[in-house]
């Protein structure tokens, strides 16, 4: 049984990715788990985030054996910054829809503070540069033709498996990679 972390975007969406992934187990073998990241929350520091999360997957590692990461939107540059440090356990990681690069370039889209999301990305694009081409493929991005939120070529990490969907629209792009278009991530998981 393949377990698979998911970290959602910016609204940590937990029941909309549930409804999405149900029957995943049954279906592909593949038992989806999503934590909240929380990007609103009141606690800024992406690393004290990061320790959290990451001995919660920890955890899971000494239990499990075939542990992959999936991270939506904004999700996608916090499963790259979880992977690195446990690249060596982490079977594979996929980024549907995510900023990896570009901080510049992270338009406003909540009146929230977007500090942790800003801080995720420039820290995914440190480790990016220091990727091994082992790292590299174990990772698969997924875009669509054209997202509205993030540029599809900030979504895109050089050396990995790369594939674009015939979607546009961020949010209904990420619906249709994990439904329509699972058999990429699932095919994925599973090589």
């Amino acid at each position: 049984m393949q377990y698979l972390i998911i970290i959602p975007g910016l609204t940590d969406g937990i029941s909309k990715l549930t409804s999405i992934t149900k029957g995943w187990e049954e279906k592909h073998g593949i038992s989806p788990h999503i934590i909240k990241f929380g990007w609103q929350g009141v606690d800024k520091d992406l690393n004290s985030r990061l320790k959290i999360i990451g001995e919660n997957i920890d955890d899971i590692l000494k239990e499990e054996k075939d542990v992959s990461l999936l991270g939506t939107s904004a999700g996608g540059s916090a499963v790259i910054n979880l992977f690195y440090p446990r690249r060596k356990k982490i079977n594979k990681v996929i980024n549907v829809c995510g900023r990896v690069s570009k901080v510049e370039n992270i338009k406003p889209v909540f009146k929230n503070d977007m500090t942790l999301f800003k801080n995720s990305v420039i820290k995914c694009e440190k480790i990016i540069k220091k990727l091994s081409v082992e790292d590299k493929e174990k990772i698969l991005t997924i875009r669509p033709v054209y997202d509205e939120v993030v540029s599809t070529k900030d979504m895109i990490i050089t050396g990995t498996t790369n594939k674009r969907i015939i979607s546009a629209e961020h949010i209904l792009s990420i619906k249709l990679a994990m439904t329509l278009y699972s058999k990429i991530i699932v095919d994925f998981l599973k090589t």
